[in-house]
C-alpha cells in the first residue's frame, strides 16, 4: 500500500489474493475516480481536437480581413460563439473565410475596373455585376446552385 501511495499516488490497482478483490487503499472511489478522470481527458482531448481544427481558419481570417481593431474582437467574439452553436464550427468558420475573400476579391477587381475605366468603383461594381449576370457561367452556376 505505501509504495501504491508513494510511487502511484494512490492509483494503482493491486490484486488482493485473499479477498480475489482489488486492495482498498484508504479511498474506497480510486477506481471510480479514475474511470471519471480518464473520461474527463477524453472530453478534453475532443474539446482541444475541434478548437484546434477551428484556429487555421480563424487565424487565416484573422490576417486576411480588413476592419478596425475595435470590430475585428466583437468580430470574432460573435464568430466563435455563432460557429460553437452549430452543428459544423469549423464549416462556419471556413464559410466566413470564403466570404471575406470573395469580397476582398470582388474589392479588388471593382478598383481596376474603376480606375482602368476611368469610372467611380459604384458604376464598376454595377457594370461587372451586369457582365457576370449575364454570362453564361453565371446561369449555369445559378442552376447548380438552387435547391431543389
Amino acid at each position: 500500500m505505501r509504495h501504491n501511495n508513494q510511487i502511484h499516488h494512490g492509483l494503482a490497482i493491486i490484486y488482493d489474493v485473499s479477498t480475489g478483490w482489488a486492495s482498498k487503499n484508504n479511498k474506497d472511489t480510486n477506481i471510480l475516480k479514475l474511470s471519471e478522470s480518464q473520461d474527463n481527458w477524453s472530453t478534453d482531448q475532443a474539446i482541444l481536437s475541434i478548437l484546434g481544427k477551428m484556429l487555421q481558419p480563424l487565424m487565416e481570417l484573422e490576417n486576411d480581413i480588413i476592419i478596425p481593431k475595435q470590430q475585428k474582437t466583437k468580430f470574432f467574439a460573435t464568430l466563435i460563439m455563432r460557429s460553437l452553436n452549430s452543428s459544423d464550427p469549423i464549416k462556419v468558420i471556413q464559410e466566413a473565410v470564403d466570404l471575406n475573400r470573395s469580397i476582398q476579391g470582388r474589392n479588388k477587381i471593382v478598383s481596376y475596373v474603376s480606375e482602368g475605366m476611368d469610372m467611380t468603383a459604384k458604376d464598376a461594381r454595377l457594370y461587372i455585376n451586369g457582365l457576370i449576370k449575364d454570362s453564361s457561367y453565371y446561369k449555369n452556376y445559378t442552376k447548380i446552385k438552387k435547391p431543389y
